[in-house]
């Protein structure tokens, strides 16, 4: 008899802070605007995890009733605050009981899975407040001119106009030739936003010209468009999909930002983009080697603090290692070299001064910046176009 009272205590206890958070959460949606971008879809919805329960996008009203399904319409629908005349608990113990059951670790998984490639400058649904349990604040969004926000739940480019924008640095970089860092939307199986925002995957390609290559991203983004175990790599070019707030940010290249959805097809068309974006847009051509959609098997790693900090987001369940020294995105062009692998500064390829830190540039032809690797690396040619301390 006293385990089932127990039980029931547990559900009426859940139910009641669910019905709140529900009452709140429609509320809180309609004052900042849900995108009609499917990435933003979630917002529309009251995710709990925990060993005893996992609602998704189902929230419970009351014991006595159903569970009852909330669509994106319904979130906008008319609503009025809950009755609590009958709750036992106060609004505070509700509230003090709350951070046991938003709690989520992020999911130790593995498996295989699918990719595609976006850019839309849109704010990333991992910028919000309260999506995953975090050490830090949220994913970092931007401003028209690109500088970092301080308003974490300021209004998407790409709801209606809002401030906020994807920032910049998330875009791609080459750490050496066999490997990458990045970010991309995500969408494992099994998992929500609570599990997935601000995780990191380590991705091996298996098909393609890339097969064999590994790319360690971080979820920043997700979307409802996204299958399952599904990662849609951020690269500058790689084309809008439902929403653009490329042009609103930047106004439209000479070249044009390329088909809505798969991007710029040459290489020669980053050379018009804006000056933020031509490394990540180069980069998709040199080390990615313009490979469309490969296959890759991946699995769930700690982030690298080279990655975290270009973010600003670490999961209060994980612990940034390595490296944390940020490359500076730079313009990449042909390099000149005695022999493979290693590169020899010639004419117009630079006259900076200053140590390059491991993995930066240190040569191209028309690179201003430093050619003296710090200790322990030397300069060495990634392939024709770009060459950097490894």
């Amino acid at each position: 008899m006293g385990i089932f009272l127990f039980l029931d205590i547990i559900h009426w206890t859940l139910s009641s802070i669910t019905h709140v958070l529900s009452w709140h959460i429609k509320a809180d949606n309609i004052k900042h605007g849900i995108s009609h971008d499917p990435r933003y879809w979630y917002r529309s919805s009251l995710s709990l995890n925990s060993p005893c329960v996992k609602v998704g996008i189902y929230i419970p009203f009351f014991p006595s009733t159903p569970l009852l399904s909330i669509s994106r319409s319904q979130a906008f629908s008319s609503i009025s605050p809950p009755d609590t005349s009958n709750m036992a608990l106060s609004k505070l113990t509700l509230l003090a009981l709350l951070p046991f059951f938003l709690a989520t670790p992020s999911l130790a998984v593995s498996g295989t899975g699918v990719t595609t490639r976006y850019w839309d400058c849109c704010k990333p649904s991992c910028s919000w407040s309260g999506k995953a349990s975090l050490k830090t604040g949220p994913v970092q969004s931007c401003d028209k001119n690109d500088n970092v926000l301080a308003n974490v739940d300021a209004k998407s480019a790409c709801d209606n106009g809002g401030p906020a924008f994807m920032c910049s640095n998330e875009s791609p970089w080459a750490v050496s030739d066999s490997l990458a860092y990045g970010y991309a939307a995500v969408s494992i199986a099994g998992g929500t936003e609570a599990s997935w925002c601000c995780a990191c995957y380590e991705l091996t390609f298996t098909s393609g010209p890339v097969s064999g290559k590994k790319m360690i991203v971080q979820a920043t983004n997700t979307g409802g468009d996204l299958g399952q175990n599904h990662f849609d790599l951020g690269m500058p070019g790689g084309g809008f999909g439902i929403f653009n707030a490329c042009t609103p940010q930047y106004g439209t290249p000479s070249t044009g930002w390329g088909a809505q959805y798969g991007g710029i097809s040459s290489r020669s068309q980053c050379d018009a983009f804006p000056a933020a974006l031509k490394a990540g847009c180069y980069w998709r051509f040199d080390w990615f080697q313009n490979a469309d959609n490969p296959s890759v098997s991946f699995k769930s790693v700690a982030c690298p603090l080279a990655i975290t900090n270009k973010s600003g987001c670490v999961r209060s369940d994980d612990t940034p290692t390595g490296d944390g020294t940020v490359p500076t995105a730079s313009v990449v062009t042909p390099v000149s070299s005695t022999s493979a692998g290693t590169t020899t500064p010639s004419s117009g390829t630079g006259t900076g001064g200053g140590t390059v830190a491991k993995y930066g540039q240190c040569g191209g032809s028309g690179w201003t910046g430093g050619t003296s690797c710090q200790a322990g690396s030397t300069c060495q040619a990634t392939n024709q176009w770009y060459s950097q301390c490894l």
